[in-house]
């Protein structure tokens, strides 16, 4: 990395979550080698004195308002961003790292109009894809590619960020093209090839585009641990196929767990990780266990795992596939967006066509009567999804971005 030392200041939309930890894993590391860091985020607790909160409770409840019930997101918080505004005026940025920028805590056309006003040179992370659409962070389930060409009549209006009257995907989509006319010394960074290809199809796509995957915590690993815990109670002398999710709905892909559970044998079952916005009974043959914060908890529910199956068909990364393969669990996911990235058929996991349950479970009683090398496959995982990787990744880009 250049050996100058710079100014960067990091914006997301939290200082928790994936997104959160990546920002703070930056943060942490330019401060760590004598650069300036700034981080601001929009919620979530305090970081440290070098990182400031963008929004607050009332502020955050009228972007909500009028994005729900206008249509609009990403026009209202004008006061908290002109705030910031302020900040980064006073912090004099070299480069500006802009993560994700929906969840109703800034103002676009504020901030891009002070990035071009001031040229200053600026990275973007695409952590999903709503920076190019009307309004739809994911497309795959509607089938929809209006975003390649001007969006309007929406068919994912309640989907988040939803609208409940309003369809302005037309002028958002073209308000977006119009931020970044004149900006100039951008580099957009994609957290998979997939994505990178999506983003490349888009008005974002006569800017330079590279690609650094998301880093995996270094504690999730092979841990052989013979302790009987509540999870290894509930699961005991079982064929475990686990998934993950923060929260689980239809585009997570709740319904195919649950049509993947009517094809069980007595031996087998389904552990759930993650708040179930469905309240109706679950097949007894799904275990449910709730969203962790547990670094150490989660850790121990992969290597509990013989199995981890994703039926997400809309991932820009996948992240839990990652830490089950550092825990040297095998995965089957489906063919669709970024998750095929990750699975080799045969050595760790197997590729499935999406929504064909049927081959989901034949994948799944291969890998049972198949013998996957745990810690081999942990190991290689552990260096590919590296944090160290993903900060050197990033660094790399300032480095090349800051010499221009």
């Amino acid at each position: 990395m250049n050996k100058e030392k710079m100014r960067i200041a990091q914006i997301n939309t939290c200082s928790y979550g994936s997104t959160g930890g990546i920002a703070k894993k930056i943060h942490a590391e330019l401060s760590e080698q004598g650069h300036e860091s700034l981080f601001a985020y929009g919620f979530g607790p305090d970081v440290n004195h070098k990182s400031v909160k963008i929004s607050n409770k009332v502020s955050g409840l009228v972007h909500k308002v009028i994005s729900e019930f206008i249509g609009l997101h990403g026009y209202a918080s004008v006061i908290s961003t002109i705030k910031l505004v302020k900040k980064l005026k006073k912090f004099k940025p070299d480069i500006i790292h802009l993560h994700n920028l929906h969840g109703g805590y800034i103002n676009l056309k504020i901030l891009f109009d002070y990035i071009k006003k001031e040229n200053i040179k600026t990275v973007i992370t695409l952590h999903d894809c709503w920076l190019f659409t009307g309004k739809c962070y994911h497309y795959y389930e509607a089938r929809c590619d209006k975003y390649l060409h001007n969006c309007g009549n929406c068919p994912q209006l309640s989907m988040y960020p939803k609208s409940k009257f309003f369809d302005f995907t037309t002028k958002m989509l073209n308000d977006k093209k119009n931020l970044f006319k004149g900006i100039k010394n951008l580099h957009i960074v994609t957290v998979s090839q997939w994505l990178k290809e999506q983003a490349q199809a888009t008005f974002l796509g006569r800017f330079p585009i590279s690609v650094v995957s998301n880093g995996v915590n270094d504690v999730f690993r092979v841990t052989n641990s013979t302790e009987q815990t509540e999870v290894t109670d509930k699961i005991k002398g079982k064929f475990v196929i686990l998934s993950v999710a923060s929260v689980w709905d239809e585009h997570k892909g709740m319904k195919d767990i649950e049509d993947l559970s009517l094809r069980l044998a007595d031996d087998e079952v389904i552990l759930v990780v993650g708040k179930i916005t469905n309240k109706k009974p679950l097949p007894d043959n799904i275990i449910t266990i709730d969203r962790t914060e547990n670094i150490e908890k989660l850790v121990e529910i992969y290597n509990a795992a013989d199995v981890y199956v994703s039926m997400s068909t809309e991932e820009t990364f996948g992240l839990t596939i990652a830490e089950a393969l550092c825990c040297g669990v095998p995965a089957i996911v489906y063919n669709a967006t970024a998750c095929r990235e990750m699975v080799e058929n045969g050595k760790n996991g197997y590729v499935a066509q999406p929504h064909n349950i049927e081959q989901v479970y034949e994948y799944i009683q291969n890998i049972k009567a198949d013998s996957f090398t745990c810690e081999r496959m942990s190991v290689f995982f552990k260096e590919k999804y590296s944090g160290k990787k993903m900060i050197e990744g990033y660094f790399n880009v300032y480095a090349n971005l800051y010499n221009i």
